[in-house]
């Protein structure tokens, strides 16, 4: 009885330390067939991917990141040797951060699978609360990507739920196609962090280098709840149609805003960079805030060119030589117009199907009527003949 007793206890430690030696991976994040996770195609700005958690990954004993991803032109992020892979403990990017070069790993066209070693991430994530990852590669020509998973384990863990799954590819754009306009101007939002983005971008390039300022009128509900800590913002003019290509920009922290209208001016030569001018079709600005429990509200009044040194303020959109975007009282007139148009046209629409059947049922009594007169005229011209 006693060796049988033996022969068991020592099955049950053989089994617990199998199972501990055997571990599970965790994904982090993947496509699935209700949401594929792809950076749409461009020609220029980023591809890759970001992952929020909603819950904090403990990854300190793990030894590699695993990460399936399609990338269509490799060679094209080659071109600009400018990215990161990231993993951050703040929920956030460039916050308690730990990162590698993407482009020591040896990409090819097509899908691509990688075991990164977790001890090659340096910085100062958190490793014990993971809660972001992000991966972002610039691209100079036309590029997508799509993530099939990405996870983390170790080398003796069970791979078969690492399942893989080629995700169709977007339709690729036509290149001479007109690229549609973009129109986000005001956002409201809470969070810790919270991103508030307007964003104009339009298919039609215009060329504004005779103009040496930007005038800018933009409201925020509460600045004390913006964020520099968290990822800070910028004010962004740009020529590639999107973010984070051909552009100059400025740093939010560097003006003086207070809660509520801000109208302040931005000479354009103290940003010069990337941007040209003559090709202008996008502009852009992004603020983190923390404001878990308020919401914030960002939005503009007006965006105008004009030479050096002009008065800015309420009001004064229509002395500027150039306005790109219309002041938001003139947006919200046009706004409130359109919607009783729509509105009268809605219930003529209404009033029309109304009258409809009235029309039928008037027109099927007439019918009616004629018909049992003619019955009772033939019925007569009987009884004549008779």
């Amino acid at each position: 009885m006693k060796k049988c007793l033996r022969l068991l206890a020592t099955l049950v430690l053989a089994a617990l330390a199998f199972s501990l030696s055997v571990g599970a991976i965790t994904i982090l994040g993947q496509s699935t067939s209700d949401k594929v996770i792809m950076t749409e195609w461009r020609e220029v700005g980023t591809i890759g991917f970001t992952v929020v958690l909603d819950e904090p990954v403990d990854v300190s004993g793990m030894e590699n990141l695993y990460l399936r991803i399609y990338v269509d032109n490799p060679d094209n992020c080659y071109a600009t040797n400018n990215g990161q892979l990231e993993l951050t403990s703040a929920g956030t990017c460039d916050v308690e951060e730990s990162n590698i070069n993407p482009f020591t790993l040896d990409w090819q066209a097509g899908w691509n699978e990688f075991a990164i070693p977790l001890d090659e991430f340096a910085g100062d994530c958190d490793m014990t609360r993971v809660n972001y990852v992000r991966l972002y590669m610039f691209t100079d020509g036309m590029n997508c990507s799509i993530l099939d998973y990405v996870a983390v384990g170790n080398s003796s863990d069970d791979m078969s739920v690492l399942v893989k799954n080629d995700w169709p590819l977007p339709e690729k754009p036509d290149p001479n196609a007109k690229k549609p306009d973009i129109v986000n101007l005001e956002a409201k939002g809470k969070g810790s962090p919270w991103t508030a983005v307007l964003d104009n971008a339009w298919g039609d390039p215009m060329d504004i280098s005779q103009y040496d300022s930007a005038y800018i009128g933009l409201y925020v509900s509460n600045i004390d709840k913006y964020a520099p800590h968290l990822g800070g913002g910028q004010i962004e003019f740009g020529s590639a149609y999107i973010p984070d290509a051909e552009e100059d920009s400025i740093n939010i922290n560097n003006l003086p805003l207070e809660s509520g209208w801000n109208y302040f001016e931005i000479p354009l030569y103290t940003i010069y960079s990337g941007c040209d001018y003559t090709q202008f079709d996008h502009f852009r600005i992004y603020m983190f805030f923390d404001s878990p429990d308020e919401e914030i509200e960002v939005k503009l009044d007006y965006v105008a060119f004009g030479p050096e040194g002009m008065e800015v303020g309420e009001g004064l959109a229509n002395t500027f030589p150039f306005v790109l975007i219309k002041p938001l009282a003139e947006r919200e007139a046009e706004a409130a117009t359109a919607a009783e148009a729509q509105a009268n046209a809605d219930d003529a629409g209404a009033a029309e199907s109304t009258t409809a059947p009235q029309t039928s049922d008037f027109s099927f009594a007439v019918s009616a009527t004629l018909l049992a007169a003619t019955a009772v005229t033939i019925v007569a011209l009987r009884k004549r003949k008779k």
